[in-house]
């Protein structure tokens, strides 16, 4: 299997409507994270060895780009985790969607954090964090 290169791995944001998407303009990287909080079955019957059970499943999507005063979708985001009164849920999308075969996992999640670290000096970045909601779809493009 060829090796890839992470560039055309995009988070994408859709609209509230959750119908239009637009890319999150990552610089530096993108993740995708799964987990599984293991449920501990041991017992007597295990013989003093630790046994195991899935437990409930979870997955995370993260982006790191520059900050842009001017991008109006990262300064909505934002807007939406410091204004209470507005949901941080949005469906996402996280994968490549450019090539026959390209696999593309597309959920809800909650906008989990921001960060906007500003050295002196240099380029301002920004990590962005969401939480998943549910189920993590994969689908393959055409």
């Amino acid at each position: 299997m060829p090796k890839q290169l992470g560039d055309k791995f995009i988070l994408w944001i859709f609209d509230v409507a959750g119908t239009v998407k637009t890319a999150i303009p990552t610089e530096t990287s993108t993740d995708l994270d799964f987990g599984n909080a293991l449920l501990d079955a041991s017992d007597k019957g295990t013989g003093g060895v630790e046994d195991f059970i899935d437990g409930t499943r979870s997955w995370s999507a993260s982006s790191e780009l520059f900050y842009d005063k001017e991008n109006a979708e990262v300064t909505g985001l934002i807007t939406r985790i410091l204004d209470p009164a507005q949901s941080t849920r949005r469906k996402i999308a996280i994968g490549e969607d450019t090539e026959t075969g390209d696999i593309l996992f597309t959920g809800e999640a909650l906008l989990e954090s921001i960060s906007i670290p500003a050295p002196k000096g240099e380029l301002m970045t920004m990590s962005v964090s969401f939480k998943g909601v549910g189920q993590l779809v994969p689908s393959t493009t055409a």
